[in-house]
């Protein structure tokens, strides 16, 4: 089993590159994913400059990255404006892995479609994407979301069994799971094998809203919350991950501290990160 330690920053837009960089060493992290999205280091609209410019300041800073996030939904990726030219570049900048945007069922999150005519048509994405990745030599990469059209590592395997995982490939996430589609993770990662890239490394829990006195609620919510205090055990999640030999990323989304400072949120992300590098250490 080989696995690398990200970061998402998606509430860390507004640090310089040194500073990002200082986060992901400070926290005890390997890497950090670049975020292809309006605002943050890499904007869409200005790549061909900003990904170059992001990745070799990274790695001035001693930090190499492999790994993007972006809002391509794989039902409309090949419509995207010079995708095989964003490809190349990705490839070029020598990023393997690309995670795209969950689809929707019904065209908005949250709502529920056609899902009998839904499921057939992004199986037919799928199929495309993994040409498409093949071809530019990168893997393109789902991840599981709640409130979305696939929620559950069963819903997801017909659509990768087929696939070469070397182009496409999976990701689970236990905080989005913990809200919908929830599976034993033994079960799950023996279900997608080698399909099985990437992990969302977040965590939730319930609490009552005794606020909440609507005839249609039992006052009940979720919050993220780090991984030391979630619902997930992540014994057995790691557990899973070493039965199939996992190589991948275990990305870690601190989104429990959204808005707040990078002093403040290191050093919960510090425990966080020793907590599961505790469990990943080989067995003595």
């Amino acid at each position: 089993m080989h696995a690398q330690l990200s970061l998402f920053p998606k509430s860390l837009a507004a640090l310089s590159v040194p500073e990002l960089a200082a986060l992901v060493r400070s926290a005890g992290l390997d890497t950090c994913n670049a975020v292809l999205r309006k605002g943050y280091w890499t904007d869409p609209e200005k790549l061909a400059h900003d990904l170059p410019e992001f990745t070799g300041a990274m790695h001035g800073e001693g930090v190499e990255i492999s790994f993007t996030e972006t809002d391509w939904d794989p039902a409309q990726f090949l419509a995207l404006p010079k995708i095989e030219e964003t490809l190349e570049l990705l490839h070029w900048c020598g990023i393997h892995d690309v995670r795209l945007r969950q689809t929707n069922s019904g065209g908005k999150f949250g709502a529920v479609g056609d899902v009998r005519r839904e499921l057939p048509d992004l199986a037919r994405a799928f199929e495309k994407l993994a040409a498409l990745a093949q071809r530019h030599s990168v893997r393109f990469i789902y991840q599981l979301h709640h409130k979305t059209l696939v929620s559950s590592p069963s819903a997801l395997w017909p659509l990768l069994r087929d696939l070469p995982p070397a182009h496409v490939g999976a990701m689970l996430d236990a905080g989005n799971q913990a809200i919908e589609g929830f599976e034993d993770w033994m079960k799950s990662a023996r279900l997608l094998g080698p399909h099985l890239v990437a992990f969302g490394v977040k965590d939730l829990a319930y609490t009552r809203d005794l606020a909440q006195t609507a005839a249609d609620t039992k006052g009940w919510r979720t919050e993220f919350r780090p991984i030391t205090e979630g619902v997930t055990n992540w014994r057995h999640v790691v557990a899973a991950l070493r039965d199939i030999d996992f190589h991948g990323t275990l990305v870690f989304m601190p989104f429990y501290r959204e808005g707040t400072t990078a002093a403040a949120l290191t050093p919960v992300l510090q425990r966080e990160v020793s907590y599961l590098r505790a469990m990943l250490a080989p067995p003595s």
